[in-house]
């Protein structure tokens, strides 16, 4: 089975979604990762964003459907 792992960044500044420069492997390195002082220039606002769970999202893309994984929440 073929899959797409994407981890998203949402700027709070604008609030857009972008790719984020930090990529995990599965929803597990995701989850259990800690990230302290990492930022990423929005491509859309172009202002500096803190990259947090808080505003993160895994999204795992599979032929049989797709996974939307949030901190706290999970979403298909």
């Amino acid at each position: 089975m073929e899959r797409e792992i994407i981890c998203e960044i949402r700027c709070l500044n604008c609030k857009k979604w972008f790719r984020s420069p930090i990529q995990f492997g599965d929803a597990e390195s995701f989850f259990g990762s800690t990230l302290i002082n990492n930022k990423a220039k929005c491509p859309f606002c172009k202002v500096m964003t803190g990259i947090d769970k808080e505003n993160m999202r895994f999204d795992e893309r599979r032929e049989d459907g797709r996974a939307t994984h949030t901190e706290g929440k999970d979403a298909v």
